[in-house]
């Protein structure tokens, strides 16, 4: 290919895949055309399965991990629970950083932690394929830091009870407006990394001249390809 005449090779104009002595890609069916013909990438919405995306782009699932991250990580700085000593009617405040640098409970390392490893998924993992190839373990990640903050939850409750069955000590704790953050937080990012690498409804990506039918079904079954020729079909 590489000592072949250029004017005898023709590229498909969706996989840009080059060919010689063919009229068709073997791949797509699509009608190869000339080096001239090709269609301008900077014009696809849709990139390749094997392109790199750029750091900062959203699309496909990242920006909304991205904003998962965002708003645990801000979770994690605020109020996580409140508790109150009955008898001298003094509040205090914890937040998830807090609590795991007293070792009260070091679970929540899992918050920030979370969040750096998604981040870290999404910094290296830039194409649509490797993306998807993270649709398993991301939505698990991200739920870390929701499940932590449960597990805190359920052991702030249990040292409570025990302090007044064993020390007579009263007091009363809450869930403040970090926990709750911390879990919303949570719940984007697993959502965004079920969606990682996924196309928007409707965005299919088609090879270049083709459109889906009348009907609208997107499907294999439902794509027409346009043509100049109808004969070459």
């Amino acid at each position: 290919m590489a000592g072949a005449p250029r004017d005898s090779l023709l590229f498909c104009p969706f996989c840009r895949e080059c060919f010689e002595e063919k009229t068709h890609c073997p791949e797509h069916d699509l009608e190869l055309v000339s080096f001239e013909r090709l269609p301008k990438e900077s014009g696809r919405d849709t990139p390749r399965d094997d392109e790199r995306l750029a750091p900062y782009d959203p699309r496909f699932g990242r920006g909304i991990v991205a904003a998962g991250v965002l708003i645990t990580l801000a979770g994690a700085f605020m109020p996580l629970v409140s508790r109150t000593m009955r008898d001298i009617h003094t509040t205090y405040d914890l937040s998830a950083i807090d609590m795991a640098v007293m070792r009260i409970a070091p679970n929540l390392w899992t918050v920030p932690l979370a969040c750096v490893v998604l981040i870290a998924i999404l910094l290296r993992r830039r194409t649509l394929a490797s993306l998807r190839g993270t649709r398993l373990v991301a939505p698990i990640i991200g739920l870390m830091p929701a499940g932590s903050v449960a597990f805190t939850w359920f052991q702030v409750e249990r040292g409570v009870a025990a302090a007044l069955a064993h020390r007579g000590i009263e007091m009363a704790v809450q869930l403040e407006v970090g926990a709750y953050a911390i879990v919303i937080g949570s719940l984007v990012m697993a959502i965004g990394g079920v969606r990682l690498g996924v196309l928007r409804r409707g965005g299919t990506a088609l090879p270049h001249g083709a459109r889906p039918d009348a009907q609208g079904a997107g499907g294999a079954a439902g794509i027409v390809v346009d043509r100049e020729h109808d004969d070459d079909i």
